[in-house]
C-alpha cells in the first residue's frame, strides 16, 4: 500500500560554478574575487590604494597612487566622494602644493583607513600627518606648524607697545604618557598600541 511506504532523500552538498565576476559594477567600483573549492574563506585581507588627482607642475590632474598627505587632503575637500565638494576657487592651491613639497622632501605619509568619520575629523587626522592643521577661510588649505626659531621676529613685544595690556592662559595638567593605536604592517595590519612616555 502507498500509505504505509515511507523514504527519504537527502542532498548532501549542490554548487554551480560561474566564471565570472559576482558583483557586475560600472564605475569606480573596486572589487575583489576569490575563487574557492572545497574550503571555507573566513578572512580575507588586502593592501589597497585610493587613487587621487595628483599635482602634475601645473594642475591637479594626474590620477595616481600616493601616501603624500596633500593631494589626499585636496581629494576630500573637492574629489568626488566629497558630500559637497568646494569650488576650486575657494581652495589655495599654491598653500597645499608648498605643504606637498615640504611634505615629500620630510618624508610625511598619510596611509589610514576611513570608515564613519565625518570631513572635518579626516582633515584635521590629514593634516596632522603632515605637521599641519586645516586652515578654513576665505580658501581652504593647511597651516604648517615649523620651527621658525631661526627667523627674524615679525612682532616684538615691549613696554612701550603693550602698556596696560595683559593676558592669561591656563594649561591642562602635562600627562605621563600617550597610548597610540595604530595598524600594524608587520601583523597583517590589525589594531595594536604602544605607550609612548
Amino acid at each position: 500500500r502507498k500509505g504505509d511506504v515511507h523514504d527519504r532523500a537527502v542532498v548532501a552538498s549542490a554548487a554551480s560554478v560561474w566564471n565570472e565576476n559576482p558583483v557586475q559594477t560600472v564605475g569606480d567600483f573596486a572589487t575583489i574575487s576569490v575563487r574557492v573549492h572545497s574550503r571555507t574563506l573566513e578572512q580575507l585581507s588586502c593592501l589597497a590604494s585610493g587613487y587621487v588627482l595628483d599635482w602634475d607642475g601645473s594642475a591637479w590632474a594626474t590620477l595616481t597612487t600616493t601616501s603624500n598627505p596633500a593631494p589626499h587632503f585636496r581629494d576630500v575637500l573637492a574629489g568626488t566622494l566629497a558630500a559637497e565638494p568646494l569650488p576650486a576657487d575657494m581652495i589655495d592651491d599654491d598653500n597645499l602644493v608648498e605643504w606637498r613639497t615640504h611634505c615629500s622632501t620630510s618624508t610625511y605619509t598619510c596611509d589610514a583607513v576611513v570608515d564613519g568619520r565625518s570631513g572635518g575629523d579626516v582633515l584635521r587626522m590629514i593634516a596632522a600627518t603632515g605637521y599641519a592643521r586645516p586652515r578654513m577661510s576665505e580658501t581652504w588649505g593647511v597651516v604648517v606648524d615649523k620651527d621658525r626659531s631661526a627667523e627674524s621676529p615679525v612682532q616684538i613685544f615691549t613696554p612701550r607697545n603693550t602698556s596696560n595690556f595683559s593676558f592669561a592662559r591656563a594649561f591642562t595638567p602635562r600627562p605621563t604618557g600617550l597610548r597610540a593605536r595604530f595598524n600594524d604592517s608587520s601583523d597583517d595590519y590589525r589594531e595594536s598600541a604602544i605607550i609612548v612616555p
